[in-house]
């Protein structure tokens, strides 16, 4: 069960839309769908090695309050740092949360 004290991060879900530019062209730009609270926890660290190079790779989580509307082409936005979701797992059985898996978007 989720508690208020246990939400006590705001997040912003964001959806890549086309839009005008001023010019009249079509771009590409992430769009706020939705902000709510969530419980976001950073779950583990591990280093990778990519073309001769270190890199690092931490795998998060975030549970919010049970809804339909989030999908994996969103991204989750955390003080000013997106990350991708890789996975949406919502508690089906009692509709109480929706638990996100998540990575740093590149």
């Amino acid at each position: 069960m989720l508690t208020a004290g246990q939400l006590r991060n705001r997040v912003e879900f964001l959806r890549k839309t086309r839009v005008k530019d001023a010019a009249g062209q079509y771009v590409d730009e992430w769009v706020s769908v939705v902000t709510t609270w969530g419980d976001f926890r950073n779950k583990s660290g591990m280093a990778t090695i990519k073309s001769d190079a270190q890199a690092s790779m931490t795998s998060s989580s975030l549970r919010i309050r049970y809804r339909t509307d989030i999908t994996p082409d969103m991204v989750v936005q955390l003080d000013g740092q997106k990350f991708d979701i890789e996975a949406v797992l919502p508690d089906r059985a009692q509709r109480k949360f929706v638990d996100l898996v998540l990575k740093v978007a590149q």
